[in-house]
């Protein structure tokens, strides 16, 4: 499925985009795979760090640490939320451009000319 620009578009790029379905899907995938990695790495090294500021940092720096690092930590999980997010819209957009696709062909009739 793919559409062709407006004449008189300025874009320089190529007249016609395609929306290929499986390379969405295969996109959202990809996204899904390496979020999930991503946030274990995280998750790890979070627990590693929260470990060493427990046992081996004095307890007033620890907490002034902490205080640095939270919002750090709260904005890298919204982006693997944000991530995973995309990847479901993508994956439902392109479950849409099938069923679009299956309905245009099923409807779909010649206007006969004459």
């Amino acid at each position: 499925m793919g559409y062709i620009k407006p004449v008189g578009s300025t874009d320089t790029s190529s007249d016609l985009v395609i929306y290929s379905p499986s390379q969405m899907r295969q996109t959202a995938a990809r996204i899904l795979a390496e979020v999930s990695i991503a946030s274990q790495q995280h998750d790890t090294t979070w627990r590693q760090l929260q470990d060493w500021l427990n046992h081996e940092v004095d307890p007033a720096w620890a907490d002034v640490m902490r205080t640095c690092l939270d919002p750090y930590v709260q904005r890298l999980r919204a982006s693997y939320g944000w991530l995973t997010d995309l990847a479901y819209a993508l994956s439902v957009a392109a479950d849409f451009v099938d069923q679009l696709d299956r309905q245009m062909g099923e409807h779909f009739q010649p206007a006969s000319y004459r």
